[in-house]
């Protein structure tokens, strides 16, 4: 005999308990698939070395906003917003060199960034509160020199990036490796008008890498 909602036409208690439980259900499986994280970090600028310094600083903090769009049980969409810059510790030095003609080469090492990614994230296994999970994302990346020379305004160089990231949630936080692969750096050509000597600053290719510590803001 088939059950349907209909065989039970004197007991509309029960009916309403099902469609109750029914719906309780759609919530529960359409829930929780919104979420956010915000993380901050350490790590390094992986670049070339800067002829004549020899205290190169690479050091660089990051701080990132997340949100994730759970697609299934393992797999996510996400977008990042990135904030980061070269951190100054241990009497490094930013190097900038002047050469035997008295120009100046200004440093292109380690400077500021800004950062936006699309992600997509694969959860490896859950054990209770345990998620390690692989995450790959691609974006841009903006490299910006503010003053290079009065007058000139800050410098940007935009450039394509893809992100590889391996981590892990526990409870309502992520512990994770992050590197950003691809950056350049901007270059400029112009003369400092107080000291009347070539300035110049140098393209390079500036790769970053982060350790960082999150948190889950919210899980809707």
């Amino acid at each position: 005999m088939r059950f349907t909602l209909r065989s039970l036409p004197k007991l509309p208690a029960m009916k309403s308990i099902l469609l109750l439980v029914f719906c309780g259900m759609s919530v529960t499986t359409f829930s929780q698939r919104l979420s956010g994280y915000a993380a901050f970090g350490m790590g390094s600028s992986i670049e070339d070395n800067i002829p004549g310094c020899s205290n190169q600083n690479r050091l660089r903090y990051i701080g990132s906003m997340t949100i994730y769009y759970r697609i299934t049980g393992r797999y996510s969409f996400g977008a990042e917003a990135i904030g980061s810059g070269p951190l100054n510790l241990f009497n490094k030095s930013a190097c900038d060199v002047t050469n035997p003609d008295n120009s100046l080469t200004l440093s292109s090492s380690n400077q500021r960034a800004g950062t936006i990614l699309l992600h997509n994230k694969m959860l490896l296994f859950s054990y209770k509160e345990m998620e390690p999970y692989i995450d790959f994302g691609v974006g841009i990346n903006t490299f910006y020199y503010s003053e290079p020379d009065k007058g000139a305004g800050s410098l940007k160089k935009t450039s394509l990036v893809f992100s590889p990231e391996f981590g892990v949630d526990i409870y309502k936080f992520r512990f994770a490796c992050k590197m950003i692969i691809g950056g350049k750096t901007p270059n400029f050509r112009g003369t400092d008008a107080n000291e009347n000597r070539p300035v110049r600053l140098e393209s390079m290719k500036a790769q970053q890498v982060y350790l960082t510590i999150g948190y889950q803001l919210f899980r809707i």
